[in-house]
């Protein structure tokens, strides 16, 4: 976040699953059930990347498509293969999916409470400074790491009034820079 990498943090997260489904599934075969994973992942990558990116969400949704598709006509031929029971690839089966379930449940859980805060305390920060709604909206923008252009084209303002609108808001906050806004308003709130 502090280098506003965050189409690299998406499309990094999107390959970190998607790899190892991939080996795990030529690994294991058919019976193991991974390659059901794949239909998940293409879930995540609609999710997100916006409607501004999405020529990164047809990427990583044809590449899960592909994926799957090369696991099938291959017929899951891989360099290495991994011969287990069916009492063991029942067991791995249901393991791999209950984990796989967790951690998306966890990371869309994750994002929706960070959301909900980062709006709360834009929102506590717009009572407390005097901040106007259109001054809150561009704070909101900004914690989503859009660029002023992204900001302005969003709010169907001039690139000029978008950065007027920051200069007000880094006066009013006491601060210099979108890194202190973004650590300002995604900074816990202790109750």
């Amino acid at each position: 976040n502090k280098f506003s990498c965050f189409l690299s943090s998406r499309s990094l997260f999107i390959m970190i699953i998607s790899i190892p489904i991939y080996w795990f599934a030529g690994i294991l075969g058919p019976a193991s059930a991974v390659q059901i994973v794949i239909f998940v992942t293409m879930t995540i990558s609609f999710v997100l990347f916006n409607e501004k990116q999405t020529l990164f969400k047809y990427f990583f949704i044809l590449l899960q498509v592909g994926i799957y598709a090369s696991l099938e006509l291959s017929n899951y031929a891989f360099f290495y293969k991994l011969n287990l029971s069916d009492f063991q690839l029942q067991i791995f089966r249901h393991t791999v999916i209950t984990y796989v379930f967790i951690i998306i449940f966890m990371t869309l859980r994750y994002y929706s409470i960070l959301m909900h805060s980062m709006k709360n305390s834009i929102s506590q920060l717009s009572k407390l400074q005097s901040l106007t709604d259109r001054e809150s909206q561009i704070i909101l923008l900004c914690v989503e790491g859009k660029s002023n252009k992204e900001i302005a084209s969003d709010l169907f303002i001039e690139l000029s009034t978008v950065k007027t609108h920051l200069s007000r808001i880094f006066r009013k906050l006491n601060i210099s820079s979108r890194t202190q806004l973004v650590l300002m308003v995604s900074e816990p709130k202790l109750s």
